[in-house]
């Protein structure tokens, strides 16, 4: 599987699934949040990511192992402490 660049143009947090937009413009591709980076804060719409394509038994595309580009990282109470 090839690693692509891509933007989150569509988030439904209650439902937990949005789109990610291909960096080439292609059609926009469902992604679900059990396939996004647990290490990460939550996805939120304009979030540039990496991700991988799947296709399901229907023929449909899904993205799959979605990370953040850069940053966007969960920080726990004990890094905040640590720090000050």
């Amino acid at each position: 599987m090839e690693t692509e660049f891509g933007t989150i143009t569509k988030w439904n947090d209650e439902k937990g699934f949005g789109f990610i937009t291909p960096k080439l413009g292609e059609k926009q591709i469902f992604m679900h949040i059990k396939q996004y980076s647990k290490d990460h804060n939550r996805p939120m719409q304009g979030l540039p990511v990496t991700f991988q394509r799947m296709v399901d038994q229907k023929g449909r595309i899904y993205a799959v192992n979605i990370y953040p580009k850069k940053g966007h990282k969960k920080i726990s109470q004990a890094q905040i402490e640590y720090k000050y």
